[in-house]
């Protein structure tokens, strides 16, 4: 069990609630210290677009569940039915993605092995036809190794940013002091934006100073590699880029 330990959660705080309770359900102390808030784009004209023409497209790829939330909370606005997707492939980078896609009765056509843009692009080497329209509801400032790659074998790729991670505002101090001093266990970051913006709020200089005193647990190889390019090591990477995995990661490491 997590007995004790003290687990520090830098997810945005509407998405931490899955990871709050199972830390707590194994008997560690969840710490929430969220680096980032979700701010939704104020102007999502491009995705009404898309909307009155979505017909059109063949796919339909979703890589968060930021994004199936504001997808479908627009969608119902526009006045756009379930029926109206008949015909569309959809893609999910991950398990909590497509579960979303699931619980709106959306059947999913592609999940990756491996929950990231190459993974998921792996799976659509041999679905993707030249001339196809990729519908691409994702966030601002995400990698653009998916939509490239889908250019590059030559779809139509409608990118449309609906939300972006940014540096949460309120954080507290006591928190803050806390970590910066090394008094606690684990570190989580379970995205690159939770790692660029947990750097933002304890300052780069104070990154240096948790080495030997708090581990850093990844949720996979991506979030990893913006760890170690801040100045963390990384201790734990999940096996499994998923947050039952980041725990499994950090309990084999006990």
């Amino acid at each position: 069990t997590l007995w004790g330990k003290r687990v520090v959660i830098t997810r945005a705080r509407a998405q931490a609630s899955q990871l709050l309770e199972r830390i707590r359900d194994l008997g560690g102390q969840a710490i929430e210290f969220p680096s980032i808030k979700i701010e939704k784009e104020k102007n999502l004209a491009a995705l009404h677009n898309a909307f009155k023409n979505i017909g059109q497209y063949d796919w339909i790829i979703f890589t968060s569940i930021n994004a199936v939330d504001i997808f479908f909370a627009e969608s119902r606005q526009a006045g756009l039915d379930i029926r109206d997707l008949q015909g569309i492939k959809l893609g999910a980078i991950g398990p909590a993605t497509r579960d979303k896609l699931l619980a709106r009765g959306l059947r999913v056509d592609v999940v990756p092995e491996d929950y990231r843009a190459e993974g998921i692009l792996k799976e659509l080497r041999e679905r993707i036809k030249p001339g196809q329209w990729i519908l691409l509801p994702r966030a601002r400032g995400a990698r653009s190794i998916l939509p490239d790659t889908l250019r590059r074998w030559g779809a139509h790729v409608n990118e449309i940013y609906l939300y972006q991670a940014i540096a949460a505002s309120q954080v507290s101090q006591a928190t803050l002091k806390n970590i910066i001093a090394g008094n606690m266990d684990y570190l989580t970051f379970t995205s690159s934006s939770t790692v660029s913006n947990f750097v933002k709020i304890i300052g780069a200089e104070n990154i240096a100073g948790l080495k030997g005193k708090v581990k850093v647990a990844c949720i996979g190889p991506v979030t990893a590699d913006t760890a170690r390019e801040n100045g963390f090591s990384v201790d734990i990477l999940a096996q499994e880029y998923t947050i039952n995995g980041l725990l499994e990661a950090i309990l084999e490491d006990l």
